[in-house]
């Protein structure tokens, strides 16, 4: 009664203009903009009511003819269908347009602006008092019979259809959009529908409809269900369907997850670089010639890295190995060989993306693994190398392969002055690793957590 009361002090006054005389139309150029408005021949034989009908139809042309809201039914029983038209013939006594006649033509009209104004505001009302209805019912349903729960669920599902038939309406003359407070009613709707159902109704419902909820939803209504003290049976039953739910959860969880990294930026990598490098030049000061290495030709060296990409920065670290193949470059002379046979380094590699998809700086810092001896010089003892690689690569790990050149400063770390410098081009293939930031992961990990 309330409802009506107020929907009647929204748009309803009365029709006490369509008793006075008929007078002629001012229309101009914005008449269209201005109005809502329906036009019909003076001599049609109209009823009293049939313009107000035919201008509410043309103020919710926009909105589709049938609004069907599927929710838990009872044994199979669908909600009430609500039509454009049974709106139609119910509001089109509620509004009070104005009328003038054009030459032979009559104009029943309303200003847009008052009637939209007029329109939210009922609008709005009517949300809170369904919402605040169901609220009230909810939380006194335990002393209420089977009947008049029934009898409310149904009153409040026309009610809401009718909203939900307004509903784009509402939406496409405001900037605020009311789908999320429709979408509170409906859940709160849902809700007071399943307490009204027996626990083996409440299990053969779910049991039908968990696989098109959302997780969360499916899983928080049959934990509901289990607080209801169920039989051995329907506890057995409960469990099964828990574990089913879950089962079905984690599969979209996967899902979702490996959609979101397939379309994420992020990622760790693996990269297996082969390089060509020119015989070390001897850059120390004041040490004896016989310290040079001596190479009868480039030689090789390859490189194995794990980068972890740092969020979107276009920053990546990690560690490398990498390896000089100098065994097939020394000169055979026993008197010619400055240094042992190949060695190894370890070290750490940070790249930096400087052009997305095309250029990348890179700075590595390493040492070497096994200790060099230094065959020519009968008193020097063995040391290890420091290596720092400046490089520029061409490419991008997105696709695969990319390019490298750059040079190796090789410096002993003792007081034998032994420093190197080797220029070097190389080749990289790059195996990606995508992850996701930690807003997505968060936020996907809401959908399907529940929090106790």
């Amino acid at each position: 009664m309330i409802n009506k009361l107020l929907f009647l002090s929204f748009l309803c006054l009365s029709s006490f203009a369509f008793s006075q005389q008929i007078k002629t139309c001012q229309l101009d150029e914005n008449f269209s903009d201005r109005f809502y408005f329906y036009s019909y021949k003076a001599n049609a034989k109209l009823s009293d009511s049939e313009p107000n009908k035919k201008l509410v139809a043309s103020i919710f042309s926009l909105i589709e003819n049938t609004t069907t809201l599927e929710l838990t039914n009872k044994e199979g029983k669908s909600s009430s269908n609500f039509t454009q038209k049974s709106i139609i013939k119910s509001k089109a006594y509620l509004i009070n347009p104005s009328k003038c006649v054009n030459d032979e033509t009559i104009i029943v009209y309303i200003d847009k602006d008052k009637f939209n104004s007029q329109f939210l505001k009922f609008y709005l009302t009517e949300i809170n008092l369904i919402r605040d209805r169901l609220s009230s019912i909810s939380n006194t349903s335990i002393n209420k019979s089977y009947n008049f729960l029934e009898e409310e669920v149904q009153k409040i599902k026309l009610k809401f259809n009718e909203l939900k038939f307004y509903l784009p309406f509402a939406n496409s003359i405001t900037y605020k959009s009311y789908d999320s407070d429709l979408q509170e009613v409906y859940k709160l709707l849902t809700k007071l529908e399943i307490s009204n159902l027996s626990i083996d109704e409440q299990i053969n419902s779910l049991e039908q409809k968990y696989l098109q909820m959302d997780c969360k939803s499916a899983l928080n209504e049959v934990n509901s269900i289990s607080f209801l003290k169920p039989s051995k049976i329907q506890n057995r039953r409960i469990k099964k369907l828990r574990l089913n739910i879950e089962k079905n959860c984690k599969i979209l969880q996967k899902k979702d997850i490996e959609e979101a990294k397939g379309s994420s930026v992020l990622f760790n990598n693996i990269e297996i670089a082969l390089s060509l490098q020119t015989y070390p030049v001897n850059v120390s000061s004041g040490v004896p010639k016989i310290n040079e290495f001596n190479l009868d030709s480039f030689f090789a060296t390859s490189r194995f890295n794990y980068f972890l990409g740092i969020s979107d920065t276009g920053l990546r670290l990690g560690p490398h190995f990498k390896y000089y193949f100098l065994s097939g470059a020394i000169s055979k002379e026993k008197s010619s060989i400055v240094f042992s046979d190949s060695f190894s380094e370890i070290g750490l590699t940070a790249r930096y993306r400087i052009l997305r998809n095309f250029l990348e700086i890179e700075f590595s810092f390493g040492k070497s693994i096994n200790k060099i001896t230094p065959l020519a010089d009968k008193n020097g003892k063995p040391f290890n190398f420091t290596i720092v690689s400046p490089s520029l690569v061409l490419g991008s790990p997105n696709k695969g392969l990319s390019f490298s050149a750059g040079f190796d400063y090789i410096s002993a770390n003792d007081s034998s002055n032994y420093k190197y410098i080797t220029a070097r081009v190389g080749i990289n293939y790059n195996i990606q690793f995508k992850k996701l930031d930690k807003n997505t992961k968060k936020e996907i990990k809401n959908n399907y957590e529940i929090k106790s």
